[in-house]
């Protein structure tokens, strides 16, 4: 795959009244008739409803007939003044930073996906008060290109650093460099919408929220019905209807969400409040971050779960992480496999020998729902 945007395809009232006229009522209204408003008026919502999904579906053909991968990585930080992107530009590109195999993991995958915890602009004033405020050149959208990334998630708690033209500004670069986005938008409806590929015969569907900053007003702003914003889903009743809508089409649904607390290896309480409605819904598989670290591996009602990817290519400390490979086909998920990796001095490598051992039995350890083998395959104990 040349490129995300290239190589992995294109995206594709009743009245009910009765009127006077010149002095002579109407014909009054029969049941035929309310039927036949009533069957136009669904009609119409039909197609408007297709018109809305059929902008964010995408065609695929499978790398191997009859199956779609989707592959899942982590935090990402393209910010200039952080050491991240020093070390991208010293190193001559992203691939000098990213091990081979795991870029080429990402880049074979059907569908892969990542969390962008920044937005691209620079436009916009930071958040006054905020701790941390990131933001990256537009350009450095190519390194998504360059990794085979299909979609992002900018639910978190860093897409509205720089405000709502910061937002605005990285909606409009994604999809200038035909990168799908979910989790935020010009509204709450484009904020909450589904992404659809139809690799082959399989169609997957993506959702994208944040739980972060669970205050009535939050530095990163929700979207509302005619605002931009995130898409905010710690009252999840509209999450719990995104996942029905999806499932309803037939696809088999991944929430992405953005939840739990930093530097913690143990998922806080709404997680693990949340993670059975969510697989009550319909959701097929669940991935989280936030926390900056791993977190367990669970299933929750016969649905596989990992509470938080961890950063990926973040930051320049020392910490595990890993890239979440899962191969669906036509009877739903057949394989999950975890991948381990360490992020380290502003790269990241897949862990191998005694480093691979450690790190999947530590996962292993924290996750005592699963099993994981050697290979980093899961499965439900």
């Amino acid at each position: 795959r040349a490129s995300a945007a290239s190589s992995k395809g294109t995206e594709n009232s009743q009245n009910a009244a009765t009127t006077q006229a010149s002095g002579t009522l109407a014909e009054p209204i029969t049941p035929e008739d309310k039927e036949r408003a009533a069957s136009s008026e669904q009609s119409a919502a039909a197609t408007e409803e297709k018109k809305q999904t059929d902008v964010y579906t995408y065609e695929r053909t499978p790398a191997t007939q009859g199956e779609a991968t989707c592959v899942f990585a982590g935090d990402f930080l393209f910010d200039s003044g952080y050491s991240v992107m020093t070390k991208i530009s010293q190193s001559g590109g992203i691939g000098n930073v990213i091990g081979a195999d795991l870029m080429a993991q990402m880049q074979s995958a059907d569908v892969t996906m990542i969390n962008n915890e920044f937005p691209y602009t620079n436009e916009g004033t930071p958040t006054a008060g905020k701790q941390y405020t990131f933001h990256a050149d537009p350009s450095c959208v190519k390194y998504l290109q360059d990794m085979g990334v299909d979609a992002v998630s900018v639910a978190n708690n860093h897409s509205y650093d720089y405000g709502e033209t910061g937002l605005l500004n990285t909606l409009t670069t994604l999809e200038s460099a035909g990168i799908a986005h979910a989790g935020a938008g010009r509204n709450l409806d484009e904020a909450s919408h589904i992404i659809y590929y139809n690799v082959g015969e399989i169609k997957i569907a993506l959702i994208a929220s944040t739980d972060i900053e669970q205050m009535d007003n939050p530095d990163t702003k929700g979207a509302t019905e005619t605002e931009p914003g995130v898409f905010r889903s710690v009252d999840d009743k509209l999450l719990l209807q995104r996942i029905q809508q999806a499932k309803a089409t037939g696809a088999f649904v991944v929430v992405f969400i953005h939840w739990g607390k930093e530097s913690v290896t143990e998922p806080s309480w709404l997680p693990l409040e949340q993670a059975p409605q969510i697989a009550a819904a319909g959701a097929d598989l669940i991935v989280g971050d936030h926390s900056h670290c791993l977190q367990k591996l669970d299933y929750v009602n016969g649905v596989p779960v990992i509470y938080s990817l961890g950063n990926f290519l973040f930051n320049s400390k020392t910490v595990d992480t890993c890239l979440l490979k899962a191969t669906f086909d036509r009877n739903g998920l057949k394989n999950l496999q975890f991948i381990p990796a360490v992020q380290a001095g502003c790269t990241v490598s897949s862990a191998q020998g005694s480093e691979k051992t450690r790190i999947i039995g530590e996962m292993a350890g924290m996750s005592p729902g699963v099993n994981l083998d050697q290979d980093g395959n899961v499965t439900a104990r």
